[in-house]
């Protein structure tokens, strides 16, 4: 569980909630990484997990990042994480793995991404923050290379993003199925959607962190065109799955697989799937894939996340007014 000596070291943040998410994690990732130590706001299971790996514990994650800097810092809570600590990893060179999205808000997702010196001076190459288990970063969506011109234009675009809790907050999918449908369309000019809420859940929550149910939204184009999303946490199988119909092909992709067909059946190119890979699997291969830097960040990557952040919060504010709302509008106000 220690990892190879020569394994990248990796510091962990973790709550109670997430904790066997991250053991499980940890123990597939094996030897390929080396834990050299936990953090956690509150969590007598994390600090005894710590002690029996002989793995320094802290309670505070600043002190995590300036006492044991490494290669990676597995994020496993947003409690406890201070403003300016995720752009004190990355500039120290760290990768950020995230489970959860960093910002709540374009304007948290902004201070999350601002890109300060080393606190020593040097010149090293920053990190990054990597969400995971992203679904562009999938094996079905990295295999499914430059589809685009293939498409056409007067693209619609459906995707499914639904599991249960256990696999991935309500939040996370939602941030996920928008940036995957993102790739391939504008930013919508309006989005209609419908929360059903989770037993015990009445309201919509102002927090998207607090979403539980199952959500559809439907967007509007600026011009000819329009996409759909379905997510849920309350699923009883791990689904992700984006389809595109453009006018001159269509293109189906899972995250073990895709198929690209021409309007006339033509098969294009495929990569057959048995079957959807578990949440942990697809964890692992999106760790594994950035250890062996087999995978560059995408392109304006930050500025996609910023752009899903505007469609989750106008689904939000759709679903409580009942009238379809402009996420370029909610960018607008961000900014102010």
């Amino acid at each position: 569980m220690t990892g190879d000596v020569t394994a990248p070291e990796v510091t962990v943040w973790v709550d109670d909630d997430r904790l066997k998410t991250v053991q499980a994690l940890l123990d597939m990732m094996g030897t390929s990484v080396r834990p050299i130590a936990f953090g956690s706001p509150k969590s007598n299971a994390a600090s005894e997990w710590a002690r029996q790996l002989d793995i320094p514990m802290f309670d505070d994650l600043r002190q995590v990042l300036v006492q044991h800097p490494s290669a990676f810092v597995l994020l496993g809570t947003l409690e406890g994480v201070g403003p300016d600590d995720l752009p004190m990893a990355v500039a120290q060179g760290s990768k950020v793995i995230a489970i959860e999205p960093v910002g709540a808000t374009v304007g948290e997702h902004a201070q999350a991404y601002k890109l300060i010196k080393p606190a020593d001076g040097s010149n090293r190459p920053p990190g990054r923050i990597v969400h995971a288990p992203a679904f562009d970063r999938s094996a079905g969506f990295l295999a499914a290379a430059a589809p685009h011109e293939s498409l056409g234009d007067h693209r619609a675009v459906q995707m499914t993003h639904a599991g249960s809790a256990r696999s991935g907050s309500m939040f996370f999918r939602l941030f996920d199925a928008w940036i995957s449908v993102l790739d391939f369309i504008e930013l919508p000019e309006r989005i209609d959607a419908e929360l059903s809420p989770a037993a015990g859940s009445t309201a919509v929550p102002d927090d998207p962190r607090q979403l539980t149910g199952r959500l559809t939204a439907h967007a509007r184009l600026p011009g000819v065109g329009s996409a759909g999303v379905l997510v849920s946490d309350q699923a009883a199988e791990l689904t992700r799955r984006l389809t595109v119909v453009g006018d001159q092909a269509q293109l189906v992709i899972t995250a073990g697989g895709y198929k690209l067909t021409k309007t006339d059946g033509e098969v294009v190119d495929h990569l057959d799937a048995d079957k959807e890979p578990g949440y942990l699997d697809q964890l692992a291969a999106q760790w594994r894939r950035l250890i062996d830097q087999r995978t560059p960040p995408p392109e304006h990557r930050a500025t996609r996340e910023q752009h899903a952040l505007a469609c989750c919060h106008a689904c939000l504010l759709s679903a409580r007014t009942g009238e379809p709302e402009s996420p370029q509008r909610l960018m607008e106000i961000a900014r102010v």
